[in-house]
């Protein structure tokens, strides 16, 4: 009980440090240019898209589309690796990365291991990509509330990436706190404690269905459209923006259970994310939830 009383309070805290930590409401970019994209006929992805007050499907044609980035290279990362061998410098700084992360949590719980997965960790990397860095825990070694735990350590790594911005060799590194009964999917997972492959990916001849990708992301910026617009009282924006982003998630966790890295939900995920769309529905979302809380 006092165990649990005493995580009770630093997450009382940890919110309050939220509060006063000043983060931006600046609008994104993204946010600021999306009638540049949607009016640009050149935009690579929405080439044979006509936007209108609703945009149709049938008019997409798929020979036009174009993916603005290799999904697939002929080797892993030469800034990363060497070979199919993580580079001593990099694994190096990853894992001190990981220590500074693993201290600012303050627990005692200690560390079961410290993977490295995702895109750059496998064939499909591109300028895009993050360098992601999972920490494993047994969360019942924290407290048995291990949804409460989950909550503490994801408010945490909130804290954490406000105050830094962390690249190695360019590339953006994300941190994550991980239960080791919570299910991942990937296809390379490096373990850094014990510098091995867990999981060794391999070159995949695949192809990717265009058709079933562009449809699903015309869909979902049509819908992150309608949940961001102005017109909406901020208690609509907040509510239907709750339901999209759980909805986004979702279809996402579903895509990669299904069909991996390739899939076409994953895919579409990737693709929101790195222009901004995903970026502009949480801003928008949380400028909501702040406005009604706020009095004028």
């Amino acid at each position: 009980m006092h165990q649990e009383r005493l995580l009770r309070q630093q997450i009382r805290k940890l919110f309050t440090t939220l509060l006063e930590s000043g983060i931006s409401r600046n609008m994104s970019w993204t946010s600021k240019h999306s009638a540049k994209y949607r009016n640009n006929k050149n935009y690579p992805f929405h080439k044979g898209i006509k936007y209108e007050q609703e945009v149709s499907l049938d008019e997409i044609s798929p020979e036009q589309v174009h993916i603005p980035k290799e999904y697939i290279h002929q080797t892993l990362n030469p800034s990363i690796w060497d070979g199919d061998k993580l580079k001593l410098e990099v694994r190096r700084k990853m894992l001190k990365i990981a220590k500074e992360f693993y201290l600012s949590l303050e627990i005692s719980a200690p560390i079961q291991d410290i993977k490295f997965l995702g895109s750059m960790a496998n064939y499909n990397w591109s300028s895009q990509s993050d360098l992601d860095i999972h920490i494993f825990f047994d969360f019942k070694q924290i407290n048995e509330d291990v949804v409460l735990v989950k909550n503490y350590l994801d408010a945490k790594k909130t804290i954490w990436n406000e105050k830094h911005e962390i690249k190695i060799k360019g590339y953006d590194v994300e941190l994550y706190s991980q239960d080791l009964t919570e299910k991942f999917i990937s296809i390379g997972v490096y373990s850094l404690l014990r510098d091995e492959w867990e999981s060794k990916p391999t070159i995949e001849n695949f192809q990717i269905d265009k058709t079933a990708v562009i449809t699903k992301i015309v869909s979902m910026v049509d819908q992150i459209e309608k949940v961001t617009d102005h017109k909406l009282s901020a208690e609509e924006i907040y509510e239907k923006g709750e339901v999209l982003k759980a909805r986004i998630k979702k279809m996402r966790q579903c895509g990669l259970e299904e069909g991996g890295e390739f899939s076409v939900e994953n895919l579409a995920f990737k693709y929101l994310r790195n222009n901004g769309y995903l970026e502009t529905l949480y801003d928008m979302t949380r400028q909501a939830y702040d406005k009604t809380l706020s009095l004028s």
